[in-house]
């Protein structure tokens, strides 16, 4: 919505972000909760075009069938989110995609969870965030009829789980052996028994993250080799698990760019 209070009814955050792009000193540029009835072409041609934008596409989607998202007063049509999303891979290679949904909000039924279910498979997303819907005392859902009981929240958020874990998971590996630019953050001691600890052989680990991961919401990439914290360094992915990864620091390339 960015420049839309003064005036500019379309490009207005495409034209921010290259003029961010140009200031010296700045090194990541993330976007986070895209809304996607605001999502345009400009839009994307400058998170494609735009070196400091980072590849990175969050866009909280909330659900996909059209009569739960009508409830939830939000754009109601889920083939046009699927759109967004393909346009957003064919302009961007490489485009980590992000987006989080809401289970159990009035009114949805089992066919409801079902097309979400079957959105889930088609969009194929990297990662997902699941939450089951609050009652709030003075908003509009909270009078709504067909409330749905906390037992069906929770079969239907485990359902849903489970349909993007398989997607999430070839979202991993798919980056396993690729070398990316990490941003170091913080030197952390591991338990013994921690499976990162036992991948990289030390339980004294470097974190950082990558373009393809937002702070706070995603996991990190763990490496063994040390690195200044707010330095930039390569990393090559040797392997994952559920939320992380783990890699190795490439001594040849490692960027000493502070931040």
């Amino acid at each position: 919505m960015y420049g839309r209070d003064r005036g500019a009814r379309r490009g207005g955050l495409a034209r921010l972000l290259a003029q961010l792009d140009a200031i010296d000193g700045l090194e990541w540029i993330r976007l986070l909760y895209l809304y996607p009835a605001t999502v345009d072409s400009e839009l994307i041609d400058a998170m494609a075009s735009l070196e400091k934008v980072c590849t990175y596409m969050d866009m909280p989607l909330q659900h996909a069938h059209p009569d739960v998202l009508r409830a939830m007063r939000r754009p109601s049509n889920g083939e046009r989110y699927l759109e967004i999303i393909d346009e957003f891979r064919r302009r961007i290679p490489g485009v980590t995609m992000r987006s989080t949904f809401i289970v159990g909000f009035p009114g949805e039924t089992d066919e409801h969870v079902a097309y979400l279910e079957e959105f889930i498979g088609r969009a194929q997303l990297d990662r997902v965030g699941f939450f089951t819907y609050s009652r709030e005392d003075g908003t509009p859902g909270a009078t709504l009829p067909d409330q749905i009981s906390a037992a069906a929240k929770r079969r239907r958020l485990v359902r849903l789980r489970e349909a993007q874990r398989l997607a999430s998971e070839r979202a991993r590996a798919t980056r396993i052996g690729s070398t990316v630019r990490v941003l170091v953050e913080e030197r952390r001691r591991l338990r013994r028994t921690d499976p990162l600890a036992v991948a990289l052989g030390s339980v004294d680990v470097t974190v950082g993250r990558s373009m393809g991961e937002a702070p706070g919401v995603d996991g990190g990439i763990y490496m063994r080799e040390e690195a200044p914290i707010g330095s930039f360094v390569e990393v090559r992915l040797d392997g994952h698990g559920a939320f992380d990864f783990h890699g190795t620091v490439m001594a040849d390339r490692a960027l000493a760019v502070g931040v």
